[in-house]
This record gives structure tokens, C-alpha cells and sequence, in this order.
């Protein structure tokens, strides 16, 4: 492997480590809570408030 192929391997792992961490995950995450609504949200919610 010459230099260039290792430096093109290089640059594609930068890339891919930068697509896969600059999507914001909780932005998914909270538009998945708010389409589907699943019930354990709801009762982690009523779980976490209750001792107030």
C-alpha cells in the first residue's frame, strides 16, 4: 500500500467518523418520542415526577 491509497484510507475514515457523529442523535431520538408516543416514555415520565 502506497502512500496515496493509505492517505485516500485516511480521508475516508475522518469522512465516515464525521457523518456518523455530527448527525444529532437526540433530535431523532425526541422526533421518535413524539411520533410514536411509545408507553414506556409515559410511564418513565410519571415514574420520574412521582416523588415530587
Amino acid at each position: 500500500m502506497d502512500f496515496s491509497q493509505r492517505l485516500m484510507l485516511a480521508v475516508a475514515i475522518v469522512l465516515v467518523d464525521t457523518v456518523v457523529f455530527v448527525i444529532p442523535v437526540t433530535s431523532f431520538f425526541l422526533a421518535y418520542l413524539l411520533l410514536s408516543r411509545p408507553p414506556w416514555f409515559r410511564d418513565w415520565v410519571l415514574k420520574l415526577y412521582s416523588d415530587l
